[in-house]
C-alpha cells in the first residue's frame, strides 16, 4: 500500500526552479544547453517520482553526516551560511531586479552571485576549513575513487572561497567530503586555494576504508576555475539574449540527457542530412586525424594481444600445466562456464517474434590519403611458443 504512493507524494508539489547563476551549477561538466533552456523559460518535463526521491535523499545524507561530525572533535558551524559575490555577473546588473533568496530570505542585488555553504569546520587547534558535502551515486563515486576529478564540486568550492575572502581572508583550506549513497563510503579531498593566482590544489585524497589516492607529483592543480565559471554564465546569458542555444555536449544515451527535463525539445528537432557535408575547421581536422590514428593503434594492439594470448595458451598446453611464473609476473589458464541459448532448438515462429531491430550509430573516420604501414612480425609470438 505504501510502496505505491510514497514516490508520488514526494513529487506531488514539484515546481520548476527559475534560472539563476548559482555556485551549484557553475562547474565545467554542467550542461550549458540545459541551463540555457531554463534561462529561456522553456517548459520543463516533470521528473519521475522515484528520481525526485533520489534527489531529495542527498540533503538527508548531508544532515546525517553533519550529525556524526558534531560528535567528533571538530566543531561544525556556519551551516547554510549565505554568501554573495557582488558584481560577479556585471552583464546582469541592468537585466534583472533584486530577488529574495528562497533559502535565507535575504535580498540579492542584480549582478551578484549568491549561494550557501554547507559549513565551516574548526579543529582542536582552532584551524578553520570550508566544508562542502556531496552525496552521489555509486558509479560516479567509483570514478572519483579511481582518479577522476570532481570538477563541478571543486569549482563550487572555489566560488565559496572567493565569497568568503572579504569575511575571512585567512581561510584557504577546504574539506570536500563525498558520500557514496549506495555503500555509505566516503571520499575526502583536502583542498588549498590561492587567492592571488586563482589556483586550487588537491593536497590529499583519502577514502573511509583507509586507502589514499595517489595524487602524483606535482600535486593536481586547477587554474582559473573561478573565471571559467563566470565565463560559462556569461555564455548562457549571451544565448538567452539572442534566443539561441549552445551546442549539445552529451548524447541521448548519456545520463545527463536521460534525466534532463528538456530532452524532447533538445533532440526531437535533430534530422541528419545525407547530402550536405560539413567543412571541418583546421583544429577539428587535426583531432579527426588523431582519432583515426588512435583507432588504428587500438586495432593493432588488439591483434597483438590476441596473438600473445594464443601463444601463451599453447605454451601452457604444450607443457601440460595451467600456471607459469616469472620473476615479476604470473600467468594462469582457467576455464569458466557460460550459459548460451541454442537458437536451433527454438521454433522458428517464436524466434521470429522475439527478434527486435535496433539502430546503432557507427562513426567511421577515413583519411583522404592512405599511408602504407609495415605489418607486425610474428617474432614475439614464435618466441613464446618455442620456449
Amino acid at each position: 500500500m505504501l510502496a505505491e504512493i510514497i514516490h508520488g507524494i514526494a513529487n506531488f508539489d514539484w515546481q520548476p526552479s527559475p534560472y539563476r547563476p548559482r555556485p551549484s551549477s557553475s562547474g565545467p561538466t554542467q550542461c550549458r544547453r540545459k541551463l540555457t533552456y531554463r534561462a529561456l523559460e522553456y517548459p520543463e518535463r516533470k521528473p519521475g517520482d522515484r528520481f525526485a526521491v533520489v534527489l531529495d535523499d542527498s540533503s538527508w545524507h548531508e544532515e546525517l553526516t553533519c550529525q556524526w561530525i558534531e560528535q567528533s572533535t571538530f566543531k561544525l558551524h556556519s551551516q547554510q551560511m549565505p554568501l554573495t559575490i557582488p558584481n560577479a555577473l556585471p552583464w546582469l546588473i541592468e537585466q534583472e531586479q533584486p530577488f529574495t533568496c528562497s533559502m535565507c530570505q535575504g535580498t540579492v542585488q542584480p549582478g551578484s552571485l549568491h549561494g550557501h555553504i554547507d559549513g565551516i569546520l574548526t579543529d582542536l587547534f582552532f584551524e578553520d576549513y570550508l566544508f562542502e558535502h556531496k552525496a552521489i551515486n555509486h558509479f560516479t563515486f567509483e570514478s572519483y575513487r579511481k582518479g577522476a576529478w570532481p570538477l563541478d564540486h571543486l569549482t563550487q568550492c572555489v566560488l565559496y572561497f572567493e565569497a568568503l575572502h572579504d569575511i575571512q581572508p585567512d581561510l584557504n583550506i577546504a574539506i570536500l567530503l563525498i558520500k557514496n549513497k549506495n555503500t555509505s563510503g566516503y571520499l575526502e579531498y583536502l583542498l588549498h586555494y590561492d587567492y592571488d593566482s586563482k589556483t586550487l590544489t588537491i593536497l590529499e585524497a583519502t577514502s573511509s576504508d583507509g586507502t589514499t589516492i595517489d595524487l602524483g607529483d606535482p600535486l593536481p592543480t586547477f587554474v582559473n576555475l573561478f573565471q571559467d565559471a563566470l565565463d560559462q554564465f556569461a555564455t548562457i546569458e549571451q544565448h538567452r539574449q539572442a534566443g539561441t542555444l549552445p551546442p549539445r555536449q552529451y548524447e541521448p544515451h548519456d545520463w545527463q540527457c536521460e534525466y534532463c527535463p528538456f530532452f524532447n525539445p533538445c533532440w526531437e528537432s535533430v534530422q541528419l542530412n545525407d547530402e550536405a557535408v560539413l567543412e571541418l575547421s583546421e583544429e577539428s581536422a587535426k583531432l579527426a586525424v588523431q582519432l583515426y590514428e588512435l583507432t588504428e593503434e587500438r586495432k593493432r594492439l588488439e591483434k597483438e594481444e590476441d596473438k600473445l594470448k594464443r601463444a601463451f595458451r599453447l605454451l601452457l598446453k604444450n607443457h601440460g600445466v595451467r600456471r607459469a611464473t616469472g620473476s615479476t609476473i604470473s600467468i594462469k589458464l582457467k576455464e569458466e562456464q557460460r550459459s548460451t541459448v541454442s537458437q536451433d532448438l527454438i521454433p522458428a515462429d517464436i524466434l521470429s517474434a522475439a527478434r527486435r531491430t535496433t539502430t546503432i550509430e557507427k562513426l567511421r573516420v577515413t583519411p583522404h590519403a592512405e599511408t602504407i604501414k609495415a605489418k607486425p612480425t610474428h617474432s614475439a609470438y614464435l618466441r613464446v611458443i618455442n620456449q
